[in-house]
């Protein structure tokens, strides 16, 4: 998919970085940054991780991607940071950078109910629909596959006081 968006976007004149936690072992492109996830091994940490899994696991995967985007934004002239409504990061990362931020829409947690209902009865879910809600409206813009996808979110969590625009997934 990456590889789609990159073609898509260099055709139309655009220079495209990635930020990704999966290993990118033999990737030698220099607009590959994978995020470092490593944790300290202190006692509070191994406590915080234990006692407050869900808060401690969405303050470190969202300060790992910004602190990869502020490192990426020093080192390159970039005009924007776009990444997907995931679990709410956007709202940690993009308040941190001084160029827009924009949420494109995949698949939030809220569409996968109407699939399986017991989603929602999760404490956890819960939470992750409530924030991200809470990055798709502090987001400058927020893009979106299909109008379909845009609408439903829209109808689940109100109107965005950014952008939004229908930008179609690039497929050969």
């Amino acid at each position: 998919t990456l590889g789609r968006l990159r073609s898509a976007f260099e055709q139309i004149g655009h220079e495209v970085y990635f930020l990704t936690p999966q290993s990118v072992d033999n990737v030698s492109d220099h607009r590959v940054s994978p995020i470092n996830l490593n944790t300290c091994k202190s006692l509070t940490n191994t406590l915080r991780w234990r006692f407050d899994f869900e808060r401690t696991f969405q303050d470190h995967f969202a300060s790992a991607i910004r602190d990869q985007a502020l490192k990426l934004l020093n080192e390159q002239q970039i005009d924007i940071f776009e990444m997907e409504e995931t679990q709410g990061w956007v709202k940690t990362v993009a308040s941190a950078l001084s160029i827009p931020g924009v949420t494109r829409l995949h698949g939030t947690r809220f569409t996968q109910e109407k699939i399986s209902p017991q989603i929602t009865r999760k404490r956890s879910n819960k939470n992750r629909i409530n924030r991200e809600g809470e990055g798709i409206r502090s987001s400058f813009a927020v893009s979106a596959p299909s109008k379909v996808v845009l609408q439903s979110t829209q109808d689940f969590y109100g109107s965005f006081s950014g952008v939004s625009k229908i930008i179609p997934n690039p497929i050969p």
